[in-house]
């Protein structure tokens, strides 16, 4: 989807099978602002996609604090094992992850940044760093100086995958050449471990889909 500005605009061609007849969406909303409204619009393009789609199913939803890597990596992040359709020719992993908290030492977990691995079958075969450099680019201009955030004098700042009022990054792994189709597939994402101290808990928002495809 896209708002006015283009700066919010969202290829959604993973979930095309879910755009199907009648289709209730929700939209949740966890920031600082006193009010919130939400403007929606499809663009549907006739054409082939790049690949055709078999499925897609969430792996990981939710808002967990990070005391330690052991702690929040067991309890929030745990393997989860998916059954690979018969006529699978390809799979990508899609992780959105953001920091958030920094009254502590390491001004974790907004403005720290950290590396995740994913693990399929217990074997490394990606690392991603959670970041954004950009954020002194934000278009979005001026910000909200009564929402008690601040952002007014800290939007420049680079955080952990979010800029104020911008799209948090989605990282996709491609990982075809580590699949066999028709058999299951351990996943495992793991962050890297710091130790912090302060009064506020570091936390991660964290969205994760794996997406099954068929003939490119």
């Amino acid at each position: 989807f896209a708002s006015g500005t283009g700066w919010r605009t969202f290829d959604v061609t993973d979930f095309v099978h879910l755009l199907n007849d009648s289709v209730e969406l929700r939209a949740f909303y966890g920031g600082w602002s006193s009010g919130f409204s939400v403007t929606l619009d499809f663009d549907f393009i006739e054409g082939i996609p790049p690949r055709d789609i078999i499925s897609i199913e969430n792996l990981y939803q939710g808002s967990w604090s990070y005391t330690n890597a052991n702690d929040f990596n067991s309890n929030y992040l745990p393997v989860k094992q998916v059954s690979l359709d018969a006529n699978t020719k390809g799979a990508k992993l899609r992780m959105t992850p953001t920091g958030h908290g920094f009254d502590n030492d390491l001004y974790a977990a907004e403005f720290y940044p950290v590396n995740y691995k994913l693990k399929l079958n217990g074997t490394q075969t990606h690392q991603q760093l959670v970041w954004r450099d950009d954020c002194g680019d934000n278009p979005i201009y001026p910000k909200d100086e009564t929402s008690g955030a601040g952002y007014s004098h800290t939007w420049l700042y680079d955080r952990a995958n979010w800029c104020p009022g911008l799209r948090a990054w989605t990282y996709e792994h491609e990982i075809t050449s580590s699949i066999t189709a028709g058999s299951n597939v351990d996943v495992n994402i793991e962050f890297d471990d710091y130790n912090w101290s302060g009064t506020q808990t570091p936390s991660y928002i964290i969205q994760s889909q794996l997406v099954q495809y068929g003939d490119i």
